[in-house]
């Protein structure tokens, strides 16, 4: 959000200083309110964009295609990629504009069309390496693995940190029999996927992705955590601590909107993570607290036990196959299991207390749990202690806050 804040800054600089008569900034601002999820005011500027006579300006044309493919207009967008290819006089610039149209064809699931596309891209510039990459999808999807092959080869000599190539040249080493080069080509591209740049580019594609998905289908608890937990994974990877906090803020309130509409108690790791990434900027008490809310859940509905350790086995079978979330770390990891464990031994000590054959094993179990969230509640302001003094003010005023609003309603 905080790159994407940046960008709007420039393309409202760039409309002011061309009195928003230019329509090509006009689309390239359609395309930051797109990724901003501002529909209506990418509209807006595509309405007035083409109105300044869009028509006639081959970078606006494709620019305005590119925008109503991320609208998922693709037919729309495939007329206007075609006005723009038909006014270029610039190689290079048809090969993008061939690209985009095979991109909007493939969406369409036209595929004969887009490998055409492709072919008339490279033809165009040999040089285009996503091109290569895409053209090798569909020779995959024909069967023509060996043709496959030699264009995935062309794409990683062009592009050898892309990741995703390597991964696809992997199936069709696969189905050739190379199973040595199968295995090294895995190896090598999970490992570049697994670099900052292309887990950033991951996250923020997955984003997009949900966002688009949301307003087709409509808001779910699955979207919610999901979205979550691409923009706890976007924190992870940003050192500034400004874009941090964006990030953070975001993630919160996804994370908050699953667990509130939870109602089966299906995603009790949705209140698991939201702990851990309070813990990661450091709020403490607000972690503390959410993990407590989690244990209760867990206590009260049985069967959210069940979906609790379905995930943390699906957490462990990505690690063993390294493909572990972008919001995870090992420490995280490893947190996730002691929380576990420490459910594990509540349940063993309240079992006991409730078997106890003494009539005042009540007393005792309540003595029991009471104590427990006194200790956890020490333990947590030592953690408090422990930081440094602005985290310290930040969480006193947070907990300061929260009993004025208690105190008020």
């Amino acid at each position: 959000m905080y790159e994407l804040d940046m960008a709007m800054k420039d393309m409202n600089e760039a409309n002011r200083l061309t009195n928003h008569s230019d329509p090509y900034y006009l689309c390239c601002r359609a395309s930051v309110h797109v990724s901003k999820h501002e529909r209506e005011k990418a509209m807006e500027d595509i309405k007035r964009a083409t109105y300044l006579g869009c028509d006639q300006n081959v970078e606006a044309l494709f620019q305005r295609g590119i925008v109503l493919a991320e609208l998922g207009r693709h037919n729309a967008a495939l007329e206007d990629l075609m006005k723009a290819l038909n006014l270029s006089i610039k190689p290079i610039q048809q090969s993008d504009i061939c690209f985009r149209c095979g991109i909007n064809e493939y969406a369409l699931n036209n595929k004969e069309q887009a490998f055409q596309y492709f072919g008339r891209a490279i033809s165009l510039n040999p040089f285009h390496a996503q091109a290569h990459y895409r053209l090798g999808i569909i020779q995959i999807e024909k069967g023509q693995y060996k043709d496959a092959l030699k264009t995935l080869n062309r794409a990683h000599e062009l592009a050898p940190q892309q990741g995703d190539i390597l991964l696809k040249r992997a199936i069709v080493n696969q189905h050739l029999g190379k199973l040595d080069d199968a295995t090294r080509d895995r190896k090598h591209g999970m490992e570049l996927n697994s670099s900052s740049f292309a887990i950033i580019t991951m996250l923020a594609n997955r984003i997009k992705k949900l966002r688009e998905e949301i307003d087709h289908t409509g808001p779910s608890t699955l979207n919610h955590l999901k979205l979550a937990v691409a923009y706890d994974g976007l924190l992870s990877q940003k050192k500034d601590f400004n874009v941090k906090m964006e990030y953070y803020k975001i993630a919160v309130i996804e994370y908050r909107a699953a667990i509130k509409t939870d109602t089966k108690y299906l995603y009790p790791q949705a209140r698991a993570l939201l702990a851990l990434c309070q813990t990661k900027m450091n709020y403490v008490i607000e972690a503390h607290e959410v993990h407590l809310a989690f244990y209760n859940v867990l206590f009260k509905h049985k069967g959210a036990i069940y979906h609790w350790k379905t995930y943390l086995l699906d957490v462990k079978d990505k690690m063993e196959s390294s493909k572990i979330e972008a919001h995870l770390d090992e420490t995280a990891v490893n947190k996730l299991i002691h929380m576990e464990v420490n459910r594990r031994k509540k349940d063993v000590d309240e079992e006991t207390f409730q078997n106890d054959i003494e009539d005042n094993y009540k007393n005792q179990l309540a003595f029991y749990e009471q104590m427990r969230i006194d200790l956890s509640n020490v333990l947590a302001a030592i953690a408090v202690l422990n930081l440094d003094n602005d985290s310290i003010i930040d969480n006193v005023e947070d907990t300061m806050n929260k009993l004025v609003r208690n105190s008020i309603f």
